[in-house]
């Protein structure tokens, strides 16, 4: 008898982990097998434990722009743009009396801020560490830089003399920036390597993005923890032009640099997907409505910056995005960098996303077109 038992449970057993089986397969998402359109990217690196997603995420974007308009290939060093980004950051904290974010984290417009202010670097003119085994991490930096301004404040330091205290710590951690480089025989500075070799004009891109908190077709600032910049040139679009652009923009040869929320349990790092699964919203509910409202209810936030490089078309709601990424986790995923991501996800769930202008032509009405421009 306790020999049947014992049978009858190991059938049970063995039911159920078949059951599971089936409905786990039933509900698999499987990404596409091929990429329709795929921008031509420099391949992904980890940003370790830094909170620079935005610095990285940015510079291959404008490592594709620069490879599509020169021909030329470039690493950029982000270390670069972290190093100047902090000096930024501690003087805006300064004159706003310490009521500012003073973090490791930003947007796509601190990168321009330095590209524009400082020039831009290789990678190997300051890598940022030792070497390139070593993992970035600025876990204590980042905590050393805000505990070591907010003291000197209360010991009355001139903000001068905060500045070059912080440039110590950021010296110690990752090296000393150069004043110049050497490219193609020639001895440059940075500002002049980003006029003269990369020709980027910065005036060439444009954030988008869809919200009812400003008028749609006008300009406005997108009130997110790391604009500390209070940045107000996000361009607002209803729902379905904010999607519409970005295959678009793929087709044409622009990759676009993404802010996004992934703490949904369909961002799946570890099978390099993220879709709304298991379904919380059904296709009707994926609107304008539903997108304010997960913002304004804090449940869409700022919490990672990604380039989108590819796109494969399918049926609706079953168009997918294929984007580079830079988190440790993505890296030790089978894809190795990189996330597929499905159009419910994108539209639910991307905040804003920086593009070439030109990307907006054909979706934009004409008129609306030239004021952007």
């Amino acid at each position: 008898m306790k020999r049947l038992w014992i049978l009858f449970f190991l059938m049970l057993l063995v039911g159920c982990f078949s059951i599971d089986s089936y409905f786990n397969n039933r509900n698999e998402i499987i990404p596409p097998a091929e990429i329709s359109y795929l921008v031509p990217h420099t391949t992904p690196i980890c940003q370790g434990q830094t909170n620079t997603c935005w610095d990285f995420a940015t510079l291959s974007l404008l490592e594709s722009e620069v490879l599509r308009t020169t021909g030329q290939a470039f690493r950029f060093s982000p270390m670069w743009v972290v190093y100047y980004t902090f000096l930024e950051k501690t003087k805006n904290y300064l004159a706003q009396d310490g009521k500012a974010r003073l973090a490791g984290g930003g947007l796509s417009e601190d990168v321009f801020l330095v590209v524009r202010n400082y020039g831009l670097v290789r990678y190997e003119d300051y890598p940022g560490r030792s070497n390139d085994d070593e993992e970035y991490n600025h876990r204590k930096m980042d905590q050393l830089i805000k505990n070591s301004v907010d003291q000197q404040r209360t010991e009355g330091l001139s903000t001068d003399e905060i500045i070059q205290n912080v440039q110590k710590i950021l010296i110690e951690n990752m090296g000393i920036p150069p004043v110049r480089i050497v490219v193609d025989s020639r001895e440059i500075s940075p500002q002049e390597f980003v006029e003269k070799v990369l020709k980027l004009n910065l005036s060439d891109y444009i954030q988008v993005t869809s919200f009812l908190s400003m008028p749609f077709y006008t300009f406005g600032e997108l009130e997110i923890m790391d604009n500390w910049q209070h940045y107000d040139r996000y361009f607002n679009v209803p729902l379905d032009v904010f999607v519409a652009i970005i295959p678009n923009a793929l087709k044409n040869g622009y990759s676009l640099t993404i802010d996004m929320d992934l703490t949904e349990k369909g961002y799946q790092t570890r099978r390099s997907v993220a879709a709304l699964t298991p379904k919380w919203l059904s296709a009707d509910s994926i609107t304008q409505e539903m997108r304010e409202k997960l913002f304004l209810g804090k449940m869409t936030s700022d919490d990672h910056l990604q380039h989108l490089v590819g796109y494969a078309p399918g049926a609706p709601d079953e168009n997918w995005y294929y984007i580079k990424d830079t988190l440790s986790s993505s890296h030790r995923s089978a894809t190795k960098g990189y996330i597929y991501m499905r159009e419910d996800y994108l539209k639910m769930k991307v905040l804003s996303y920086l593009v070439n202008k030109a990307a907006l032509k054909g979706i934009v009405n004409d008129s609306v077109f030239s004021q952007v421009l």
